[in-house]
């Protein structure tokens, strides 16, 4: 792991003064986050060449790959510590905070390219859909700009997707099953904690119209011979196909199903990506999708905590309204 900073022109290696770093992000924030402490002294002798100021640059690289790529948004400092802890954020923070006013009659990935070239923000891989929206943003973040428009298009593709910044390049991801490294309880693995809960279920879906007229009830008869009836109100819009909108609730809201994970670091492990678990004990045997991850180097030490999910999910927003 290498850190380096960036202020008045000059960049600075400082490496060597950090006693521990944390890399951290999930699917639903667009904005990567960085924290660490800077060793120090009372009369800062370690650091007294080196400017720790708001809003310098800060990249960090993993065998000379570049994993982070952001600025300096927060310090603290007191004289009980002899350590300065930093938190820095990526260039996801850009479209977390910046607003803007669009009309919108194209394909989510055209408007996210116009985005960017309005805010001057670099594009990378932006994931296509085919879909044309026609929506309309007053005021809105971009990021719930982004957002809305990949869940309208997520409708008809069937396909989840994740906002997140690679380098200095904002991408749009598709979720898949290509998995980024393996995580095996013979080898890399040191903790595993597995999940259940059934807090959020729905196994019945009833579905109205205009004027709430009805249309039909959905059911998972399996669950609601199991659970009980848990059901949910739904309202169909005029171009929605009652099964398929029912449908996509049901799945979405089953029994949630989760694993917490510490293993050796893989800076590929991120949220968005997938990995395969095998784990002898609990038999837990699969391809599981990254909701959260924390990368952490420590005293030479560099390990993940991740939280894996057995279901594919995006943060699904529907800000804006229709296009008249």
């Amino acid at each position: 792991m290498k850190i380096y900073i960036t202020a008045n022109g000059k960049t600075t290696d400082i490496t060597n003064y950090v006693e521990k770093a944390s890399l951290s992000g999930d699917y639903e924030s667009c904005v990567r986050r960085l924290e660490i402490s800077i060793l120090t002294d009372k009369n800062k002798k370690n650091t007294q060449n080196i400017s720790y100021e708001l809003g310098n640059g800060i990249i960090m690289t993993e065998n000379g790959e570049r994993i982070f790529n952001g600025f300096i948004f927060s310090k603290d400092s007191n004289t009980e510590k002899s350590v300065i802890d930093i938190g820095c954020v990526d260039r996801g923070i850009f479209i977390k905070r910046n607003q803007g006013v669009y009309s919108v009659n194209t394909t989510a990935e055209s408007m996210v390219k116009r985005i960017c070239t309005d805010f001057g923000i670099a594009a990378g891989n932006i994931a296509y859909t085919g879909i044309t929206i026609k929506r309309k943003f007053v005021g809105n973040s971009l990021i719930d700009i982004i957002q809305t428009l990949y869940s309208i298009a997520s409708q008809s593709t069937g396909k989840k997707y994740v906002v997140r910044f690679e380098d200095d390049k904002l991408c749009v991801v598709e979720r898949n099953d290509k998995y980024v490294a393996t995580i095996d309880g013979t080898h890399n693995l040191t903790y595993l904690k597995a999940s259940e809960s059934a807090e959020n279920l729905v196994n019945c879906v009833a579905v109205y119209g205009k004027e709430q007229v009805y249309i039909n009830s959905f059911k998972d008869n399996e669950s609601i011979s199991k659970f009980g009836l848990l059901q949910r109100y739904e309202y169909k819009g005029d171009d929605e196909d009652a099964a398929k909108l029912a449908e996509k609730i049901l799945t979405e809201n089953t029994v949630e199903r989760k694993i917490t994970v510490e293993n050796i670091g893989n800076t590929k492990s991120i949220s968005g990506n997938s990995v395969t678990v095998k784990e002898p004990y609990t038999g837990l045997n699969g391809l599981f999708y990254i909701d959260r991850d924390v990368h952490i180097w420590q005293r030479g030490i560099y390990s993940n905590n991740l939280t894996l999910n057995f279901m594919k999910i995006m943060s699904e927003k529907n800000s804006g309204s229709d296009l008249e």
